[in-house]
């Protein structure tokens, strides 16, 4: 009886590692925009965000911006907590888009890369409208602000 008693706590020990190892490794994996609905020479706020808890460097490949996008700002921010024991990070890219051209823009999905595993976001669609001439930000973007390899890979 001792022994299958045993047994049982053994095999629920063993189980519970493994569950708790899948868990270790989910990833939340999203982008988003604040408008879906801009006009010429608006700023256009899109935000690429990483969370969860796991090991190493996500490598992070921004979907190509600078054919239909200046890129006028970029901020980035990590945060680590630990709760229950559970390390969590997050990791949130802010990038302040201004649009080069009216009409539909598609912004394509946005790769991350933990371990063999690969996670995309889901594209987006922008309409951009014919502007009212004055331009909605303080300065005109730089030519190469920030280097287009910083843009398009973000190593965390």
């Amino acid at each position: 009886m001792l022994k299958i008693i045993g047994f049982i706590l053994l095999f629920l020990f063993i189980l519970s590692l493994v569950l708790f190892a899948q868990q270790a490794e989910k990833l939340k994996f999203s982008s988003s925009v604040d408008k879906t609905e801009i006009s010429l020479g608006e700023l256009l706020n899109f935000k690429v965000t990483v969370e969860g808890s796991f090991k190493g460097s996500p490598e992070i490949k921004l979907p190509k911006l600078r054919d239909d996008f200046d890129i006028v700002s970029q901020t980035q921010s990590h945060r680590i907590s630990i709760e229950a024991g559970k390390k969590n990070r997050i990791f949130v890219l802010n990038l302040m888009l201004l649009a080069k051209r009216e009409g539909q823009i598609n912004i394509a999905a946005a790769e991350l890369k933990q371990g063999s595993k690969v996670y995309t976001t889901e594209p987006m669609e922008i309409t951009v409208k014919p502007g009212k001439g004055e331009k909605k930000f303080l300065r005109e973007p730089e030519e190469e602000f920030p280097a287009e390899e910083e843009v398009e890979r973000i190593t965390l």
